[in-house]
């Protein structure tokens, strides 16, 4: 997804890409004079040259600045009335209307770029005894907070400036925002605007079977659609319950006038609909960056939240321990935690004083506010003073959970002399541990710690062995823990009518595949289709029956979960959102009866020792070919990862894909697949960066397993096919291929010297991480697929034993333990094969 838009090339760069039976267009036979041309040293189409009589002592003169995050230019985010720029227009509506949000160009004629540059030039002239002020503002607006967001995903930046594209591969909960902006750009689905806590139920609450016809037909739940309906009272209900809650938890002080000055916030509903038809609505507040600037300016916020590969690991982390999960729920918990730190107050609306009258019998006055008293969901500091609040909980002597230091959100610590593991999503919990009767204690624990004065019982949900966990389905049997989205993949089918095959359509995973192999070069043959917005995509829509970007990301929020099967293909077709075609309408759906015909696989992490509790259910197995070469023995203890990269499939402009995958208790905790962000001049070259961001990773996990007490004792294999790479970063030797690779990259050949990483080869026939570069037939593709998610039985190397669970192990770096010779190293090695 890191390559331009087909509309956001440059002309001239267009032209050159063009071909005419492979050959260059001709050159122009018209001449061209200069007369055609405008040359401009600003990048903006016109500005707006303004002089204003200095009428006030403000400091600028009633303009307040920031530095657009994009651009890092100065403009203009608020204008002061009765100042000297609301004075220079007719009224301060004008004023809004004509430069509010406009970037400065030029103060007195001095360029600016920065907020710094701006104040120190409006302080010159503040100073002087002209008493004339010429500002030049460009009109072309800083982006919003969703633009911002809709450029970043449609070029695959994390920070606008970053200049690494191959930085630590995870998926953060920002991801599965940035998924959401792509089905609907043209909503905010900032953290402040959509709590992080509900991101999650609203992706897989994509269809209920409890909905009704009518609550279907609305897309987007507000009150005033929902009081139409024969449903209202159930939903009015749900306000008054919500209010109940929150008057039993004093969020909210008496009635009071506005004090001045101070930050008042407007109130936001959220309606649901649960999976047991529960209707459910949630009271919170605005606290955006464009609905409280001034709240933004001197509030601190942050709240962590799992990223998927950690969540893997830590249910691969349970199967090889033999440990079962338990799952809990804190109940209102931004209600538990302390009050803003700076005052605020919200607004009455319609539902608080319908709640208020019904319960005290009096008519409120709607222009009194409301004290916030305690975190109130869409406040800027209530996920930060939510996350301290818990973490104080589980850090004290009592629990002494300790969370690691690059992933604030999985926990361990030894309870009554057994390890335990934690995994927190916000107010979800998930406890792996070997006696149910510690889940149920630790859990007390928190409860009561949680339970404010007034409430009756602790507000705490046991929510005993799990079944599913963050929009998961979780298996746990006998002999193994198994993940999948099926429940997630089952609703998004039927809301779009594919849950049952055609006439003649196959409805087994027999020869699945999701893509053909030939559906890379017809996806950029295929000329692109008409732009969004235009009458003619939403005539194509129509014809097609689904929306592209709606389907696109139901479907991207599947692969990144649990189904690494669909990679390649669906990040591929991502990049043809912004104009696609019939053709990738057509393979978009393919994809998805690609997973109607395998909605049952799962990812399957395998337990050392069967444990009879629980019922014993098959691992699928597939069928290999008997002349193919011996796959690796892989040490299920092991951290372990397989890369390859497809050399110049982008026939846009020839990138390379990366894939990799890391494998821990038989199955996949962490993959991707990327466009590289340079053009590799060899399959080499396309190989080395590709085992670098690979690297990179393998450092994130073996930090995240050292803290949990978990440490890799061994350097983590790396397993490639490409020989050349494999002797520039094990050997160091270089080749005329690798004197123009970019410096960054050679701290592989350091990682590998500490004994962080060692590649390895493995033949190109049996490497799994082949299916996250290209898409391949049905054999091929299933022997990888399926080797990755699990669907195998461990054959184990002579010297595994089962994962140690030893708080005082120590890790390479310490000096201490088992240290790595090279007869370590050739024992890793020695299932090379020629």
């Amino acid at each position: 997804m890191n390559d331009l838009p087909i509309e956001s090339i440059p002309p001239n760069v267009q032209y050159l890409l063009r071909s005419l039976d492979g050959q260059r267009f001709p050159s122009e036979s018209s001449n061209t004079t200069l007369d055609n041309f405008t040359f401009t040293d600003q990048p903006f189409t016109r500005t707006i040259d303004k002089s204003f009589k200095i009428r006030c002592s403000h400091p600028t003169f009633g303009l307040t600045l920031t530095n657009d995050e994009l651009f890092n230019r100065a403009y203009v985010q608020a204008i002061h009335r009765n100042s000297t720029i609301a004075k220079g227009f007719s009224t301060l509506k004008a004023a809004n209307n004509k430069i509010r949000g406009a970037y400065i160009t030029s103060i007195n004629h001095h360029p600016v770029f920065t907020v710094e540059e701006a104040q120190s030039l409006l302080a010159l002239a503040r100073d002087s005894s002209d008493r004339d002020l010429h500002i030049s503002f460009a009109p072309e607006r800083a982006p919003t907070a969703a633009q911002l967001r809709k450029a970043l995903v449609e070029h695959d930046l994390y920070h606008p400036d970053h200049p690494d594209d191959d930085h630590t591969p995870v998926f953060r909960l920002e991801d599965i925002r940035h998924i959401a902006a792509l089905r609907h750009p043209e909503y905010d689905f900032s953290p402040e605007a959509l709590a992080s806590e509900h991101v999650h139920l609203h992706i897989n609450a994509i269809s209920s079977h409890t909905i009704t016809p009518e609550e279907h037909a609305l897309g987007t739940l507000t009150r005033r659609k929902l009081k139409t309906l024969s449903t209202w009272d159930e939903w009015h209900a749900a306000e008054h319950k919500q209010l109940d809650q929150m008057a039993s938890l004093v969020m909210f002080g008496t009635p009071c006038p506005p004090p001045p000055g101070a930050i008042i916030l407007r109130p936001h509903w959220q309606y649901q609909i649960r999976r047991n038809g529960q209707r459910r609505a949630r009271n919170c507040c605005d606290g955006s960056r464009r609905s409280a600037p001034a709240l933004h300016a001197i509030a601190a916020t942050y709240s962590s939240c799992v990223e998927q590969p950690v969540q893997r690991l830590f249910y691969a982390l349970a199967a090889r321990l033999g440990y079962r999960t338990y799952g809990g729920d804190a109940q209102d918990a931004f209600a538990h935690s302390p009050g803003p730190k700076i005052p605020t107050y919200v607004y009455i609306d319609d539902a608080y004083a319908d709640w208020y009258f019904a319960r005290f019998g009096t008519h409120l006055d709607r222009r009194l506010v409301l004290p916030v008293l305690r975190a109130l969901q869409g406040h800027p500091e209530s996920g930060r003073l939510w996350e301290e609040h818990i973490n104080k909980i589980l850090s004290s002597d009592e629990l002494q959970f300790r969370h690691t230091t690059l992933d604030h959100t999985i926990y361990s610590t030894v309870y009554k002399g057994q390890k335990v593991l934690m995994l927190r999503q916000v107010d979800d919990f998930s406890i792996a541990c070997d006696d149910e009767s510690i889940a149920i204690e630790i859990y007390d624990i928190i409860g009561r710690k949680l339970q404010l004065p007034g409430e009756d019982k602790p507000p705490f949900k046991y929510l005993g062995l799990q079944t599913d966990y963050n929009g998961l389905d979780i298996e746990q049997t006998s002999t193994h823990i198994a993940i999948s989205c099926s429940t997630y993949i089952s609703r998004f089918l039927t809301t779009h009518g594919w849950d049952t095959p055609g006439a003649h359509e196959s409805d087994t995973e027999h020869d699945a595949t999701p893509l053909p192999p030939d559906a890379v070069d017809k996806m950029y043959d295929e000329p692109p289709g008409p732009p969004e917005g235009s009458p003619e995509h939403q005539a194509l829509q129509d014809s097609q029956k689904f929306p592209y970007r709606t389907v696109l990301g139901e479907l991207l929020y599947a692969y990144v979960t649990a189904r690494p099967d669909i990679g390649y293909h669906i990040t591929t077709l991502s990049k043809f959102a912004s104009s696609p075609s019939a053709l990738h309408y057509h393979y978009l759906k393919c994809i998805a009866k690609y997973l109607r015909r395998t909605i049952h696989w799962k990812l399957y992490f395998k337990k050392p020792l069967v444990d009879d509790t629980l019922p014993t259910v098959a691992i699928p197995s597939y069928n290999v070919a008997s002349d193919l070469p011996v796959f690796p023995q892989i040490d299920p203890d092991q951290l372990t990862a397989f890369v390859d990269a497809a050399y110049a499939n982008d026939k846009r402009n020839r990138r390379s894909t990366t894939g990799y995958a890391f494998t821990l208790a038989g199955a996949t905790i962490a993959y991707r697949s990327k466009t590289q962000s340079t053009t590799a001049t060899s399959s080499t070259e396309a190989e080395f960066p590709a085992a670098v961001t690979t690297a990179k990773a393998a450092k994130y996990f073996r930090s995240i397993l050292l803290d949990l007490g978990f440490p890799q004792h061994m350097p983590t294999p790396i397993y490639e096919d490409n020989m050349s790479a494999i002797k520039m970063i094990n050997a160091r030797i270089p080749t005329e291929r690798s004197r123009h690779v970019d410096i960054q990259h050679f701290a592989i050949q350091d990682w590998k010297d500490a004994g962080d990483i060692v590649l390895c080869h493995i033949p190109g026939s049996i490497n799994p991480s082949d299916d996250l570069t290209k898409p391949l037939g049905w054999v091929l593709h299933q022997r990888h697929a399926r080797r990755l998610m699990g669907h195998h039985d461990l054959v184990l190397p002579s010297s595994s034993s089962v994962l140690s669970c030893n708080s005082k192990s120590k890790d390479l770096k310490s000096g201490e333990g088992v240290s790595t010779t090279t007869d370590d190293v050739q024992t890793i090695l020695v299932h090379q094969h020629s």
